[in-house]
C-alpha cells in the first residue's frame, strides 16, 4: 500500500473517529442518573445495552486507527535520514543558484569588458578611456551627458 494511501486512510479513519468520541461524549454529557424505580433502572439498562453495544461496533475502528498511525510513525521514522538529507539538500539550492547567477552575471560583465574595451571599477561599473568611442560614442562620456 502507498504511502500517500495509507495517510488517506489513516485521516479518514481518525476523522470518523474523532466525530464518534465528540458524539459519545455529547451523549455521555446528557445522561441523567437512573431512578430508583423498576421502570428507570430498566431504561438504564437499556442505555447501558447501547452504549456498550456502540463501544464494541467502533472497536475496530480504534484499532484501524492506532495500526495505521504506528505504520505512519514507523514510515516516519524509517525515512527521516533520507527526508533530513533532502530537506538538506532544498535548503542549500537558494545560495547555490545565486552564486550560479551571480557567476554569470560576472561572466556577462566581463563579456561586455572585452567587447568595449572597459574596465571594470570597484563597484563593478564600467568604466572606459575618455578617448575610446564605441562606433562614435565614448562609454566615459555618457556620464559627462
Amino acid at each position: 500500500e502507498s504511502l500517500m494511501q495509507c495517510v488517506k486512510t489513516f485521516c479518514c479513519q481518525l476523522e470518523e473517529l474523532i466525530r464518534w468520541l465528540y458524539n459519545v461524549a455529547d451523549v455521555t454529557d446528557h445522561l441523567i442518573p437512573s431512578k430508583s424505580n423498576l421502570t428507570g433502572l430498566k431504561s438504564s439498562l437499556q442505555l447501558y445495552r447501547q452504549f456498550k453495544k456502540d463501544i464494541d461496533e467502533h472497536q475496530s475502528l480504534t484499532e484501524n486507527v492506532l495500526q495505521k498511525g504506528e505504520i505512519l510513525l514507523q514510515c516516519l521514522l524509517d525515512n527521516t535520514p533520507v527526508l533530513k538529507d533532502v530537506l538538506g539538500r532544498i535548503s542549500k539550492q537558494p545560495s547555490e543558484l545565486e552564486s550560479h547567477a551571480d557567476r554569470l552575471y560576472d561572466a556577462i560583465l566581463a563579456s561586455l569588458d572585452m567587447l568595449a574595451g572597459c574596465t571594470l571599477i570597484p563597484d563593478n561599473t564600467p568604466v572606459a578611456p575618455k578617448s575610446t568611442d564605441v562606433k562614435g560614442m565614448s562609454l566615459a562620456s555618457q556620464a559627462d551627458m
